[in-house]
């Protein structure tokens, strides 16, 4: 995940601004925790070709960062600290099609929900509305790389793995 910055305005006499630069962003778990729930529909014939649906869990992708901020004491202390979000409810679906004898391919994919949970180092000292703002931030950022990531690398594995699997006939 690139790197990105944020700031979150000051909220009384005893915090400066939050200045927040993100860095180090990584994607875990997006080879191991996507699997299929329960059964793909059964199949169908359209046009010709033979027709499968699926859906599927991504829950338990997360993302690791490394976070400098400074400002969420009066001194204006620079502090390094983690950061860890993690998908909780992460839908998709596809649809595959083959002509008979030929290799399946996707033809539809989407993403149908995506939330977030944000963890942090506990020495990073907030209110509760700066929290909620430094969560927020985070995971705005989060959502659109993973959206960026899942349609297209993961995508990407997702047909070559459409594309080696036999499809009986409708």
């Amino acid at each position: 995940i690139p790197d990105f910055h944020f700031k979150i305005k000051s909220t009384g006499l005893f915090n400066r601004d939050l200045k927040v630069n993100i860095t180090e962003g990584a994607v875990r778990h997006l080879d191991t925790a996507p699997h299929r729930i329960g059964d793909c529909r059964p199949p169908v014939l359209v046009g010709g070709k033979t027709v499968v649906s699926c859906d599927l869990d991504l829950k338990g992708v997360n993302t690791t960062f490394v976070a400098k901020t400074k400002g969420d004491n009066l001194a204006g202390t620079v502090k390094s600290i983690w950061v860890h979000v993690n998908a909780t409810k992460a839908l998709a679906d596809f649809e595959a099609a083959a002509l008979p004898g030929k290799d399946a391919s996707v033809q539809t994919f989407r993403i149908k929900e995506l939330e977030l949970k944000t963890k942090y180092d506990k020495a990073l000292s907030l209110s509760d509305d700066r929290k909620k703002d430094f969560r927020k931030e985070i995971e705005k950022k989060v959502q659109t790389a993973l959206y960026e990531i899942i349609y297209n690398e993961y995508k990407q594995v997702l047909e070559r793995a459409v594309a080696d699997t036999y499809f009986p006939r409708a």
